[in-house]
Parts: C-alpha cells; sequence; structure tokens
C-alpha cells in the first residue's frame, strides 16, 4: 500500500533535514526530522511502504523487521493525525535520497499548537479592518 499527503488540508515543506506539514482544519503543525523526514519524503515520490523499509533498512544496514514495525507505527500515526490518505492507483517507488545517516533510529514526529488560533483563522470573514492576522474584536 502507498499513501498520498493529505492535500489540500495539509501543505509542507521540506527543508534540509526537516520537513514541516501544517494541518489547515486541526491548525496544528507537526516537524520530523530523521528517518520520518525520510520517511515522508518516499511518500511524496509514491513509494509504498514495502520499498519504505526495504530502502532504510539497506540504507543503515538494520534489520528489516525492527524498521518495518517502525515505519508501519509511524505510517499509521501520520493517517491517524490526518496527515496522509491512501495512494491513487499504482505506486510510482520513484527515486528518493535517504538523507539520514549512521543506524537507523525509529522515526519521531513533533507537534506544535503554539499557532493554532491564526492557522484556524478565516482570513476573509474574521478580521478586523487593519486585516489578517488582526481578529476582529468579540
Amino acid at each position: 500500500m502507498h499513501y498520498q499527503p493529505n492535500t489540500p488540508k495539509v501543505i509542507f515543506e521540506a527543508f534540509d533535514d526537516e520537513v514541516l506539514v501544517i494541518d489547515f482544519d486541526s491548525g496544528r503543525y507537526f516537524s520530523m526530522c530523521g528517518s520520518a523526514f525520510d520517511i515522508w519524503k518516499m511518500i511524496v515520490a509514491g513509494c509504498n511502504a514495502a520499498t519504505m523499509c526495504e530502502r532504510l533498512a539497506v540504507h543503515h544496514g538494520a534489520s528489516l523487521p525492527a524498521v518495518q514495525a517502525a515505519v508501519h507505527d509511524h505510517l499509521g500515526r501520520l493517517a491517524a493525525e490526518g496527515l496522509i490518505v491512501a495512494g491513487q492507483g499504482e505506486a510510482a517507488n520513484g527515486a528518493c535520497d535517504i538523507v539520514t545517516s549512521g543506524e537507523f533510529a525509529a522515526p519521531v514526529m513533533e507537534q506544535f499548537t503554539d499557532m493554532q488560533e491564526l492557522l484556524l483563522l478565516d482570513p476573509i470573514h474574521e478580521v478586523d479592518q487593519a486585516g489578517w492576522p488582526n481578529k476582529k474584536d468579540e
């Protein structure tokens, strides 16, 4: 099975070794580094879960069962958070460079809510005359 980002509800921006994912429905945003960053890149490239696990295990010289458990747990969390959905059609299994080095470490995703109010603000209906991001007084 392969997944894809749950756009347009979710947008993301990849940097050198981190991806930020914003969920506009909840106002939460997420930071992923290390193997979580590599997994996100492979999701975007259209890789299926089996290919992700194989590439990570080979790249890191890690046990395939250990990588599979960690990747499937992470994919489950991404899906539970609504950041990814089942991919349409066949998996592309596109090329994807793995940026992490050293031993394989389980993926970690940090969640932030500090900008939730601004991200949930409707810029057309809920702002004052000064415009976004100034919320209308109630």
